[in-house]
């Protein structure tokens, strides 16, 4: 077995797991920091005569329940913030510019793009208490394999890994 010239030293190095931890706490980041697009809620669009309905009791659950569905805030520091538009938009590493993690090796691949992404996003929702489609459902809908997503998403993972060690991009 050849081992890469960038596996040779004493550093740590990039695996499939530390790749979808970092792709995943990216995505929380840019899901907490960024504004909300598009309306701003539910009354946008409705008149406000369809809360005429609603008695003082009820109006009153209503407001504990919205209470209560707030996103707890989280902390974010600029280290969190600088790692996250490191994954989703790309920078400079040691060896030169880079592109998104998600770009540059799997746009030849959009299956395990596709794939990765899916899992990113559902595992975001977990993260932040959202409600979320189990993996195994997300698959039988699509007619996906369950054992072959799993390989394509840890393969995906492995191709960013690969190319995260050859620009020699520090682990966090």
């Amino acid at each position: 077995m050849i081992i890469p010239d960038y596996a040779k030293g004493n550093q740590e190095l990039w695996t499939p797991k530390l790749v979808k931890e970092a792709l995943v706490s990216a995505v929380v980041v840019i899901e907490l920091t960024a504004g909300r697009v598009g309306p701003g809620g539910v009354k946008c669009a409705w008149p406000e005569f369809t809360r005429e309905f609603l008695t003082k009791d009820e109006l009153a659950f209503e407001h504990i329940q919205a209470k209560n569905d707030r996103p707890r805030h989280r902390r974010i520091g600029s280290r969190q913030i600088q790692r996250a538009e490191l994954v989703m938009f790309g920078g400079k590493t040691p060896k030169g510019p880079m592109k998104a993690w998600l770009a540059g090796p799997m746009i030849g691949h959009p299956d395990l793009q596709r794939k990765l992404t899916i899992w990113c996003l559902n595992e975001m929702k977990k993260e932040l208490g959202r409600r979320s489609t189990p993996i195994r459902q997300i698959c039988i809908r699509k007619k996906w394999a369950y054992s072959t997503f799993n390989y394509q998403r840890d393969k995906a993972a492995g191709m960013i890994a690969e190319r995260l060690n050859r620009h020699e991009v520090g682990v966090w």
